[in-house]
């Protein structure tokens, strides 16, 4: 009779009104209940935080097995199906690789990024959830992208100020291009009264991507940086352009602009001389 009324006894739990188990609540112990062997099970009267009313044993909510009234599961199931769901995005991918580069050391752009102190700010990532992978975090990125009124699925995620975080505030959905030109590094020439980054007055110029940035850092005249096609061999201390503005010889000038070389003063060119008036 006494082994029986020990088994009867109920568990204690340190848990008090007011205690919160994920989202429960608890308001009251409610009752002790014998189980199938005689022993006894504590319940408490929870409220869940989606206004539901449940009781629930003192062992599942002190070993967090009960966190809900069944909502979490159901929400953790839709995140996941919702995630699952635009992983092949365009938006999805942008969304990783920007976690990627300020969070994970290994990653080859972290020098530029979390190297430098750019984070990502905690609309968009939850450093305590699998990765920063938050689902709840991917759907409001998602759903400020898809409401940006720049988003284009070609075009690049792009911060405002590049020295600054991601936060809806500081970032926009930009073609590459103006991207581009939006990167601290970005070299800005004026040439003839007009400024353009570099790249432009490559493409303006007919050149190869990184030509006139190369040719400057080697010294190049400017005016001959943007001007000169074709190859970057070293150029002479007299060089000639024609009408196009194409770098050509001195033998080849004579050839095209004899009248040109009968004045003595093309005896002593200058650096950088235009045979056309």
């Amino acid at each position: 009779m006494h082994e029986k009324t020990n088994k009867m006894i109920a568990k204690s739990y340190n848990i008090k009104q007011g205690d919160k188990f994920g989202r429960l609540t608890v308001i009251k112990r409610v009752s002790d209940r014998l189980n199938f062997t005689g022993g006894s099970i504590s319940y408490f009267l929870c409220r869940c935080d989606c206004g539901k009313i449940l009781e629930v044993t003192g062992s599942n909510l002190s070993r967090g097995t009960s966190k809900s009234c069944g909502c979490l599961q159901k929400d953790i199931i839709s995140k996941n199906s919702f995630r699952h769901g635009i992983s092949k995005t365009h938006i999805y991918r942008t969304y990783t690789s920007m976690i990627r580069r300020c969070y994970d050391k290994k990653d080859d752009q972290y020098a530029l990024y979390g190297g430098r102190g750019i984070t990502v700010c905690k609309e968009w990532y939850n450093p305590n959830y699998n990765n920063g992978y938050d689902p709840e975090c991917v759907l409001n990125f998602y759903n400020w992208s898809i409401n940006c009124k720049t988003y284009n699925d070609l075009y690049t995620l792009d911060r405002i100020d590049p020295n600054s975080n991601y936060c809806p505030e500081n970032c926009r959905w930009e073609d590459s291009n103006i991207q581009a030109n939006n990167k601290r590094n970005t070299m800005y020439i004026t040439y003839n009264g007009e400024t353009q980054t570099a790249g432009n007055w490559e493409k303006i110029k007919g050149l190869t991507h990184g030509n006139i940035r190369n040719r400057l850092k080697r010294g190049w005249d400017l005016e001959m940086a943007i001007n000169k096609r074709g190859s970057d061999r070293p150029v002479p201390a007299i060089y000639f352009v024609d009408n196009n503005g194409n770098y050509i010889t001195e033998k080849y000038a004579k050839t095209l602009f004899p009248e040109k070389f009968k004045d003595e003063e093309y005896n002593y060119m200058p650096k950088f001389n235009s045979l056309i008036d």
